[in-house]
């Protein structure tokens, strides 16, 4: 009964004279919905300070009870939601992660022959970088680094279509120019009614033994690095080779620049977000220091593991937001 316990309080406020504030009291009423009040109760003193009985004030705060309890349902439903969102992205991750090549085709011809290697670790949400290895007959083969400018579903779904364009695309990865041109205009007729911009980058190289040739071109893409007989450098298509980013208009051609293979040893293509990734001063890690690694040689995957290795070291304690995604071949003998 409510009456007994509101007797038993003010019974311990007169002995103990110690006041009871904020005290949450649910009402029960028969043939009514309960009720909740906010009671405090304080000693009532005679002049000379004795306690000669008690006093209080309630509020009725049954909305703000019934709002709570809505709350924490509705808190709890979000939770669950969050929870098998998490495990969704968190699955597709893994898919996006699988769908990466692992084993690379054997190419050779004109006495030596070229070797792919690769290294990625993800991010921990998904993220655009992709890469393929196309083999284009004897002795000749395409390779393909590239990278969607968003985050989560989005880039995972750009990356999607894009891999089912380079599919569609076969037919002309013979050349650099013209396999970027169908990929820019296929992904811009995907995009044309989507209200949000989409900004996907990408290099691509045919690099053909037989004839000892290199294609080059390149869609809004960061450059990549060469190893070269005489020394290490960015390699800098020229303008007619280097157009926009993928999608951006459905109009653009891009060219093709070749060039002779002989004495190119290495090359090593990565991601924007790899070379942009910046220390806890805000400096960037920038492609200078990743000449400076990759000149110091070594086994290639060696190079790679190294680099990656590099990049977080420089980061220290900021968190290294993008995947690490790097596509790299050497020739041999």
């Amino acid at each position: 009964m409510h009456w007994q316990q509101a007797e038993a309080d003010e019974k311990g406020i007169m002995e103990t004279g110690e006041a009871i504030v904020g005290s949450i009291e649910r009402e029960t009423w028969a043939g009514k919905k309960d009720t909740w009040v906010m009671t405090s109760k304080y000693p009532w003193r005679d002049s000379e300070g004795a306690i000669v009985g008690t006093f209080g004030v309630s509020s009725d705060i049954s909305d703000l009870m019934v709002a709570q309890a809505d709350l924490r349902k509705l808190a709890g439903t979000y939770e669950k939601k969050n929870r098998e969102m998490a495990e969704e992205l968190e699955l597709a991750r893994e898919v996006q992660q699988a769908l990466l090549p692992d084993d690379f085709p054997e190419v050779s011809g004109g006495g030596v022959s070229l070797q792919f290697y690769r290294r990625y670790e993800p991010a921990r949400v998904l993220t655009g970088e992709f890469f393929e290895v196309v083999p284009l007959g004897p002795g000749k083969v395409g390779f393909l680094m590239g990278e969607v400018f968003d985050k989560g579903v989005r880039s995972a779904l750009i990356v999607s279509m894009l891999r089912g364009l380079i599919e569609k695309e076969m037919g002309s990865a013979g050349d650099a120019g013209a396999f970027l041109t169908g990929l820019n205009v296929g992904l811009s007729h995907l995009l044309v009614d989507s209200r949000h911009e989409v900004r996907a980058t990408a290099f691509y190289g045919v690099v053909d033994l037989g004839e000892a040739t290199i294609q080059l071109s390149v869609a809004g893409h960061v450059n990549p690095i060469a190893v070269f007989d005489d020394g290490v450098r960015q390699l800098v298509p020229p303008e007619h080779a280097s157009g926009p980013a993928l999608g951006m208009a459905e109009s653009t051609t891009y060219g093709t620049v070749t060039a002779p293979v002989k004495g190119l040893r290495r090359m090593i293509c990565f991601t924007q977000g790899l070379k942009e990734a910046r220390n806890q001063d805000g400096v960037e890690f920038g492609v200078t220091r990743m000449l400076e690694e990759i000149e110091r040689g070594g086994d290639m995957e060696k190079v790679m593991e190294r680099l990656s290795g590099t990049v977080r070291e420089f980061c220290g304690g900021e968190v290294f937001r993008n995947a690490i995604c790097l596509l790299g071949w050497e020739v041999t003998k």
